[in-house]
């Protein structure tokens, strides 16, 4: 939360300081950016988490570790050209997004020991690190220390990624060796390919819905469009962070018979509609007053994009129960099918709402994906 909270003063001081086009080049480029970073991940960390506390005996890391480099070489490859396509591609913009695709290569590496290790104080500076260099960022604008740019706040992003690699000095060696495996590492992808593939199509949201504001009006509705996703992230956060902690801690749960706790697990979901409420009173009253009267037109984009986030992050954080039970594919058919309902939304809504019928899109798809997860739930729990 204080990660978001940083990340939030960052947003606010490029939102008043840019013009709404420089603004919207930010937003899709840092937007693009966390896509690849999804990539890196493609279902590994969690993958390595899990079957390392199932099979204490067997060190998968250096698997674990071939596949992030597969995965940077991978993602290097893309977005050269991913960039050229939205006019973000000139040689400054590729060779900063390219550092911060090894800086978020190391950030996954360090999450994932720390999570397996269940070191949750060092998980929150993994992301806590970055934020606070973002923070310092924002402080200088707001003391009118520096004026930002499109190239100095796309490289305090990206660069400030690098800062969670520091926290490989407090890993005993015994966790990690730097020597890759290739043996099976096939497999091991094959493995995590279905949790990966709904993770890219799951962070592939804010991508699709910026693009789609970018190709219909310009720049300048991204910069609308995104600052409501961005507010609405905070839903990221929670979910990311409430999956950190439940994975391992019901993965053993399972190791030893016992049953899954969704006791737990409905009483996070209360509390974070209970957020998504609260959020679009605080919206209604702080929005323009913090961000100026060019963004007026996010107000509603918001408060329909804080319950998209709410239901996005209940599913995703419930979605530790296929990794547990060895069922990742559930994951691939609950995200596939809420790309595919969303994308049919925002052409049915697009030409008659604008950028609201986007927003209705995420709201609705979100639902969805929601009584999925828990119709393959309790389907598994009838088998089992």
């Amino acid at each position: 939360m204080i990660s978001a909270g940083l990340g939030f003063l960052l947003l606010a001081a490029l939102a008043r300081s840019m013009d709404l086009e420089i603004f919207g080049k930010y937003v899709l480029i840092t937007t693009l950016l966390v896509f690849f970073s999804v990539i890196l991940d493609f279902g590994t960390n969690s993958l390595y988490v899990s079957q390392s506390i199932i099979n204490l005996k067997i060190n998968i890391f250096q698997k674990f570790l071939s596949a992030k480099v597969i995965l940077f070489s991978i993602s290097v490859i893309l977005c050269i050209p991913i960039l050229i396509l939205f006019n973000l591609g000139n040689i400054l913009n590729i060779l900063i997004f390219i550092a911060g695709l090894f800086a978020y290569t190391n950030y996954h590496i360090v999450y994932a020991i720390n999570q397996k290790r269940e070191k949750y104080l060092l998980v929150s500076l993994v992301m806590l690190i970055p934020a606070i260099i973002k923070g310092l960022y924002a402080l200088g604008i707001f003391l009118n220390f520096f004026s930002p740019n499109l190239i100095s706040a796309f490289g305090t992003f990206s660069f400030s990624v690098f800062g969670a690699s520091i926290l490989y000095l407090f890993i005993p060696k015994k966790h990690f060796t730097l020597r890759l495996d290739t043996k099976y590492i096939k497999r091991f992808l094959q493995n995590a390919s279905p949790a990966g593939i709904s993770q890219v199509i799951r962070e592939s949201w804010f991508t699709i819905s910026n693009s789609t504001a970018k190709f219909i009006n310009g720049f300048s509705d991204v910069g609308i469009y995104s600052l409501a996703g961005k507010i609405s992230h905070i839903f990221v956060f929670i979910s990311f962070s409430i999956f950190t902690v439940l994975l391992p801690k019901n993965t053993k749960r399972k190791s030893k018979k016992l049953n899954y706790d969704f006791k737990e697990t409905g009483i996070l979901s209360a509390a974070v509609i209970l957020i998504a409420i609260i959020g679009v009173f605080v919206v209604e009253f702080f929005l323009v007053k913090i961000f100026g009267e060019k963004f007026s037109e996010s107000i509603k984009l918001v408060q329909i994009l804080l319950f998209a986030g709410a239901f996005a992050a209940i599913h995703t954080f419930m979605e530790n129960y296929f990794f547990i039970e060895n069922k990742i594919n559930y994951i691939f058919y609950i995200n596939s099918g809420k790309l595919v309902l969303f994308l049919i939304l925002i052409f049915t809504l697009l030409p008659t709402r604008g950028l609201l019928g986007i927003a209705l899109a995420d709201l609705l798809s979100s639902i969805a994906a929601g009584l999925g997860t828990f119709y393959f739930i309790k389907k598994l729990q009838r088998v089992g």
